[in-house]
């Protein structure tokens, strides 16, 4: 079986994960519509510019997200979406409706700003007057080689972080 979108989907069927009943459907299928801008067929791509800040493209939605501390019992997510001078009518018309699919309420993302929440619940809950420590990325690269793709990239973004921020 294919997804909408000519992606096999079988795997997830035969694991018995859940997953949205055949018969619903979005009022408004454009709103997940993907317009090739680039012409390299590339319509997922989040990348971390700093441990608080995201690039990312989703489908045709361009945006930033930041995480901005507040308190210690306050966080704020920052989005701005954004499109380019001289596109048409009809290229931020899409864009703007693929922002459904990101944000703070996205089709995708709802669960970004509670993930958030939940690690400041963690800190709140810290005595004051004490310190917490969580070494991202373990604290040695030794083993990078053995780990895979994903956790060699965010060791390695870990370490780097460590290295500017002289830790």
């Amino acid at each position: 079986m294919t997804s909408g979108s000519g992606g096999d989907v079988s795997e997830y069927q035969n694991k018995g994960m859940r997953a949205m009943p055949a018969a619903d459907s979005l009022a408004d299928n454009r709103v997940i519509e993907f317009k090739d801008d680039y012409g390299d067929g590339i319509s997922l791509t989040i990348q971390s510019l700093f441990p608080n800040v995201v690039l990312q493209q989703i489908q045709n939605t361009l945006a930033t997200r930041q995480i901005v501390t507040r308190g210690i019992a306050d966080t704020e997510v920052v989005w701005t979406f954004f499109g380019y001078v001289g596109e048409s009518e009809a290229v931020r018309t899409h864009r703007l409706r693929n922002i459904n699919l990101v944000g703070p309420a996205g089709f995708i993302s709802m669960e970004d700003g509670e993930a958030v929440e939940i690690v400041q619940q963690g800190l709140v809950g810290v005595e004051a007057g004490t310190t917490s420590v969580l070494a991202m990325g373990g604290d040695s690269d030794d083993d990078l080689d053995r780990l895979g793709m994903d956790e060699n990239s965010v060791r390695g973004f870990w370490r780097g972080y460590r290295e500017f921020m002289a830790l």
